[in-house]
């Protein structure tokens, strides 16, 4: 049987990555019931100490991270802080009195100990964390969705720019409440309910940021002949998104119909733009074969040409309705 367990044995130590938590979680799985005969606890002894030995520079590589990791933000630090309670947690498995591969070896016990305690030391910065969440987010009220805001305003920069009133950090905001949820915390009933306001409105915040950076490139997308051709049907575009009443936070109802509302103004605004860039195209290629035709020889087909030319203009103009002008 020792014979045969050895062999096994070695090919994970071989095999060993980096991580002895999973060294020590499958050698256990695998093997921790067969130290209840002593011939293979004795025989096996060897390499049961190297691994107490990678579990035991774990332990101090994992103590050492604690003492010196920096915040590197909510959502980073708690997983960062349960991957380290999963490590903590697979070793003390393997030392375990009862049931561990490693049970029976000197230092067991300490480390054993160690472990636990790490584990501890582990929850309690993620209480710690949490809780500075907590009092983060109810004293920073700018973060949360403000309702009573109109939903799109113009930028402060004075460029004329429009931008929705939902802030990047509300987004993260509702992940961090999503992860310590996930991780067993409660948030509490005033931040959950900000949490939920947000999150019912977001994908709606995102439609609109969509609508929002259309309108700020459209002026760099006409060409130039076309910006009076669009001028009636951009600054209908524009109040909508700027002054409409329904322009507010105030009921997902309410949003949902003014992000549609909104999305079908930049539709029929790129249509037309659209519509009027491949015109554009159709009649500088109407002129340039217009230019190969001969008006001597070949009149009647240059006339055709070019009524066909007028026709295109006049569709162009009346698409946008220009047709006037």
């Amino acid at each position: 049987m020792v014979l045969r367990l050895k062999p096994l044995i070695d090919r994970q130590l071989a095999a060993f990555s980096g991580d002895a938590a999973s060294t020590v979680a499958s050698v256990t799985g695998q093997f921790g019931a067969m130290l209840d005969f002593p011939i293979l606890r004795e025989n096996l002894k060897s390499e049961r100490q190297t691994i107490l030995m990678m579990l035991k520079r774990e332990l101090d590589d994992i103590e050492d991270s604690l003492g010196s990791s920096r915040s590197l933000g909510y959502l980073e630090d708690l997983q960062q802080l349960a991957m380290m309670r999963g490590k903590v947690d697979l070793m003390a498995a393997g030392l375990a009195p009862s049931s561990g591969f490693l049970r029976d070896l000197p230092g067991a016990s300490e480390a054993l100990s160690k472990s636990r305690g790490m584990s501890m030391l582990i929850k309690g910065r993620k209480d710690t964390l949490f809780k500075r969440w907590c009092a983060e987010m109810s004293s920073n009220s700018s973060v949360w969705l403000d309702t009573s805001a109109s939903v799109i305003k113009t930028s402060s920069d004075g460029g004329g720019d429009l931008e929705v009133t939902f802030d990047s950090r509300l987004l993260l905001a509702t992940k961090e409440a999503r992860a310590f949820t996930n991780a067993g915390y409660q948030i509490p009933k005033n931040l959950s309910a900000e949490v939920e306001a947000a999150e019912r409105y977001y994908k709606y915040a995102v439609s609109l940021r969509e609508v929002c950076i259309f309108y700020n490139q459209l002026s760099l997308d006409l060409l130039p002949f076309q910006k009076p051709m669009l001028l009636t049907e951009a600054l209908a575009f524009e109040e909508l998104l700027t002054k409409s009443k329904m322009s507010s936070w105030k009921g997902v109802e309410q949003l949902r119909t003014f992000t549609e509302r909104a999305e079908e103004g930049r539709r029929r605004l790129k249509s037309l733009n659209d519509n009027l860039r491949l015109m554009h195209d159709q009649i500088l290629s109407g002129i340039i074969s217009l230019c190969d035709l001969s008006l001597l020889r070949q009149g009647e087909r240059w006339r055709s040409a070019l009524a066909e030319l007028q026709r295109k203009v006049d569709v162009a103009a009346e698409d946008a309705g220009t047709s006037d002008k």
